[in-house]
């Protein structure tokens, strides 16, 4: 029972992880904001998502997959929830430093008003790393997902074995 509530925390997890990248990156690719005011709506927007969704949600997929390894003993012998494992550590950490970072950095220079043009070019690196960050972690978010449902055995077959 405990190891089904760890796997559908899990998936509602991923799903809120997936979804939450999907909306940052709609909201950093719609229309340019035409003034100032918008850009800073749009930061606003996005430290919304991220607080609000993208962390928790990261939480819980890390914390209920370990939890789920932990509680399942088939789990500890597979090849493909160790990838999952380390795979989400990786996601973890590229969330922090180039989506939640990057975001905060970018927002911490929209608020101190129109830029001078060293700023401005400050804040056009800050939104590519971030915007880079989130397609890397969303790239990682659904590999994790295709692990989880093809579960590959990812065993070397002897050489002289037949197909």
């Amino acid at each position: 029972m405990v190891a089904r509530v760890l796997r559908l925390l899990h998936i509602l997890g991923a799903i809120g992880l997936i979804g939450a990248l999907a909306a940052c990156m709609a909201i950093m690719t719609r229309s340019t904001p035409a003034s100032w005011a918008e850009f800073v709506v749009q930061r606003r927007d996005l430290d919304a998502v991220t607080s609000l969704i993208l962390m928790p949600s990261l939480g819980l997929v890390l914390v209920s997959g370990l939890l789920s390894m932990a509680a399942t003993p088939a789990y500890m012998g597979a090849r493909w929830a160790w990838i999952k494992a380390l795979s989400g550590l990786g996601m973890f950490e590229g969330t922090l430093v180039s989506v939640v970072g990057s975001a905060r950095r970018a927002a911490e220079l929209a608020a101190a008003g129109p830029l001078e043009p060293d700023s401005a070019l400050a804040l056009q690196e800050a939104l590519r790393v971030e915007h880079g960050g989130q397609r890397l972690v969303l790239l990682l978010a659904l590999a994790n997902v295709v692990l989880a449902v093809w579960r590959p055995s990812l065993t070397r077959r002897p050489a002289n074995a037949t197909p």
